[in-house]
């Protein structure tokens, strides 16, 4: 059913010869796809395409032929098995076997709530095998050429530009980070990642990795260009006013930072006059009423703040939580300030007297989830 013409990159067609029914795909070596690929699971009954395996076990083997449509590059498979699969109209059921509208792609199929489900667990059950992760990176980065990496990127960024596809994976993940488990279980993933030192050190190789990049250096300074464009939008007017909130009226520094659209950084360096925001000859102002402050909160609450954080809740959660500022939370988990008599918490709900090694653990802990 194939000849030597199959030993080349190309398109080929499987045929019918009962009801002259085709299938169209392509192959970097016509021949590997269609005896390694078709014909081996078609025998065996495990073929993806049920339409071809049903056509199969009805028909026999000896029904269908392959036969060779254009031979092409590796680099135009995509596209003349496309132009093929447009022209012969495979995915009509009266003409054809092909499932999927667009060569290489699952776009523009409909499957079952069930097919779908079973498809997530299998995935999700693969993807905790680390055996499985490393073996599918290494056979899909001997499989891929620079071409086809390069083709399918393309591909997938044209698809992302489109106005309504840009819409929905926003409103996906608008929808996503609005659910608490979803946020708990993304906090508790890095944190996770970073305690893992084979993690770190690869995300500090890929840091050098791009400051060695040229382009990637200049992107850093535009964006740290365009910051400090944004931070001379600050008229002395609204310096005033910023001081003034934070001294008289008790407001954040977020909220400072939300209602005038500049970074919370910038706001503690114009309160705390660093910069060109140095004031001299001025006193630093102090903050005349406080929200958050130490007494709104009781021992009690105190305790399970640190309980709650040592079993691996986020900061901005405990922060929201209890109505206070991130910053207050910090003080609390650290032991800092008006906290540090009492004892800290350890992993688990109890009181710990270990001292300073646990504090420093402590600390050690919160820079890395911070990261």
């Amino acid at each position: 059913m194939a000849d030597d013409s199959l030993n080349q990159s190309g398109v080929y067609c499987i045929r019918n010869r009962v009801n002259d029914k085709r299938y169209v795909g392509s192959g970097r070596s016509m021949s590997v796809r269609w005896r390694r690929g078709h014909v081996k699971e078609l025998r065996t009954g495990r073929h993806g395409n049920p339409y071809l395996q049903r056509a199969w076990d009805k028909y026999g083997e000896q029904a269908f032929e392959i036969s060779v449509l254009e031979a092409c590059s590796v680099e135009r498979l995509i596209e003349r098995e496309q132009y093929w699969i447009d022209t012969l109209d495979v995915t009509n059921r009266c003409k054809g076997y092909n499932i999927c509208p667009k060569a290489y792609s699952r776009r523009g199929t409909q499957l079952s709530l069930e097919a779908r489900a079973a498809i997530a667990e299998a995935s999700r059950r693969n993807q905790s095998d680390p055996v499985y992760r490393r073996r599918m990176s290494t056979a899909v980065a001997a499989a891929w050429t620079l071409a086809m990496r390069e083709a399918k990127s393309a591909q997938q960024k044209a698809y992302r530009a489109q106005p309504d596809v840009r819409a929905r994976m926003v409103a996906v993940a608008n929808a996503n980070w609005q659910d608490e488990d979803f946020r708990s279980r993304q906090r508790a993933e890095r944190v996770r990642r970073w305690q893992e030192p084979a993690y770190r050190d690869a995300m500090t190789d890929l840091a050098r990795q791009n400051w060695a990049k040229e382009d990637y250096r200049c992107r850093v300074t535009e964006g740290v260009q365009r910051a400090a464009v944004a931070r001379r939008k600050l008229t002395d007017e609204q310096i005033g006013e910023i001081i003034d909130l934070w001294t008289e009226h008790g407001v954040t520094q977020d909220e400072i930072a939300a209602q005038f659209g500049v970074s919370t950084i910038l706001v503690s360096h114009v309160i705390r006059g660093i910069g060109r925001f140095k004031r001299p000859g001025q006193p630093k102002p102090e903050r005349k009423i406080r929200r958050g402050k130490p007494k709104l909160l009781s021992e009690t609450d105190i305790i399970e703040i640190r309980r709650l954080r040592a079993d691996g809740n986020g900061i901005e959660w405990l922060a929201e939580r209890y109505g206070v500022s991130r910053g207050l939370i910090g003080n609390i988990v650290n032991g800092l300030k008006a906290y540090a008599h009492l004892p800290p918490v350890r992993k688990g709900g109890a009181a710990s007297d270990c001292g300073d090694e646990c504090d420093e653990q402590d600390r050690i802990s919160a820079v890395l989830v911070r990261r």
